[in-house]
């Protein structure tokens, strides 16, 4: 990983513009519009897209899918490398989660080719149907495969994560070095359409194989569920053509935000999205920096600079593993809202660096679904917070609200 050596130099910006689709599935969609994102689909969004421990980077809502009847229920999603343990890794996300609210509910650990284990976990937030969501920590070989998948049915999948091999007794013992890791995590809520949600009872971490218990106790995952495709009320019906191009007034926006001195000063450009996307409803404008290396006193900075300039911030986020995240924000002309989200986190590469990242959004005007509400401004940073035990810091503390995206390519009505 690259150290910053210069100031002009300072970020070095990505090879290629991050184009994520947000609320993509309601623009892309071009099945039976019966399956297509409605408002109770981004309001249950929304209610991850605002959570604390999630705080994802990715959003999008619950919709149709092309390739076969059924829906994605993948909601929101968040990445980032560490040098770890896998294991320990999941520990520490599965505790930052409970701080939250969020209950475990299955953990998994596996043995790669070299004898290091990959670790995954997956976590629920009870409620009815509004307010329910699944959420899934996974780090080491298990992130190429994900959680079990967005499909009418998941029971294929989950069988497979609950018959994944475990170390035997003759295996060697995995090795506790750290390494370094991608820790992913992703979250599912039902969509307009689930009847019910799975709600499976809460295990203890201690009798999971992450504190070194016996494999499987503990680590039944979530059971399968399906859309009961046969009752789908109405008729089937194609979705409305959604335009495409640029919507009014974002041009001027792009403009404006790339004239902005912290976005400059990052190094994030957003123009290039007009020739690599050209506007398409689908995907937001949006660019950003990989990981570098930097100074542990890079992100406050930025976050006092920013300020002082006028943004507003409005979630901040501590982790105990050292992950750090701030989000930003400020309005633009014709409506829209450019937010800024920078992290910060041990350099994986060398545990004694710290790594900072950055990544810019323009938040487009929803046609029908929810909007960058008034998120409050932040006052007192979790950096800046004193535990109420300092002998037992918690594995996470939080201020204000998340909320990176959405782009709007229109909710069909409910």
């Amino acid at each position: 990983m690259r150290p910053l050596t210069h100031r002009t130099s300072r970020y070095v910006r990505s090879g290629v513009v991050v184009l994520v689709a947000t609320l993509a599935l309601a623009g892309c969609y071009q099945g039976d519009a019966r399956y297509s994102t409605n408002t109770t689909d981004a309001r249950r969004a929304t209610r991850i897209w605002n959570d604390p421990w999630a705080a994802p980077d990715t959003v999008k809502t619950a919709g149709g899918t092309v390739a076969y009847p059924g829906v994605v229920r993948l909601v929101a999603s968040r990445a980032y490398q560490i040098s770890a343990v896998p294991g320990d890794a999941v520990i520490g996300e599965i505790q930052a989660a409970q701080e939250d609210g969020w209950e475990l509910t299955g953990a998994d650990c596996t043995r790669t080719y070299d004898g290091i284990y990959s670790a995954f976990a997956s976590l629920t937030r009870h409620g009815d149907l509004d307010h329910a969501a699944t959420a899934w920590v996974l780090v080491g070989n298990r992130q190429s495969s994900g959680p079990p998948q967005n499909h009418a049915s998941h029971a294929d999948e989950t069988d497979r994560l609950n018959t994944a091999p475990s170390p035997d007794a003759d295996d060697p013992p995995a090795t506790r070095d750290p390494r370094p890791v991608t820790v992913t995590v992703l979250v599912e809520v039902p969509h307009h359409l689930d009847q019910e949600w799975s709600d499976p009872p809460t295990v203890q971490l201690q009798d999971t194989c992450l504190a070194g218990a016996t494999p499987g106790v503990g680590a039944q995952l979530e059971p399968g569920r399906k859309v009961l495709a046969d009752r789908i009320p109405g008729k089937r019906s194609k979705p409305k053509d959604r335009p495409v191009g640029p919507r009014d007034g974002l041009l001027d926006a792009i403009g404006q935000a790339d004239r902005d001195p912290t976005i400059s000063e990052l190094g994030l450009n957003m123009r290039r999205w007009i020739s690599v996307d050209h506007g398409t409803t689908a995907s937001a404008p949006q660019d950003q920096i990989e990981p570098v290396q930097a100074p542990p006193t890079t992100l406050t900075r930025t976050v006092d600079q920013a300020t002082a300039d006028g943004w507003s911030l409005t979630y901040t986020g501590c982790w105990a593993s050292g992950l750090t995240l701030a989000e930003l924000h400020r309005s633009l002309t014709n409506g829209y809202d450019l937010a800024l989200r920078l992290e910060l986190a041990p350099d994986p590469t060398d545990s004694t660096q710290t790594a900072f990242a950055a990544k810019t959004l323009i938040s487009t005007p929803t046609e029908g679904g929810p909007g960058p509400h008034d998120l409050g401004k932040v006052t007192t940073p979790c950096w800046a917070q004193q535990p109420p035990d300092p002998a037992a810091p918690p594995a996470f503390t939080w201020a204000g609200v998340p909320w990176f995206g959405p782009a709007s390519t229109g909710i069909a009505e409910p």
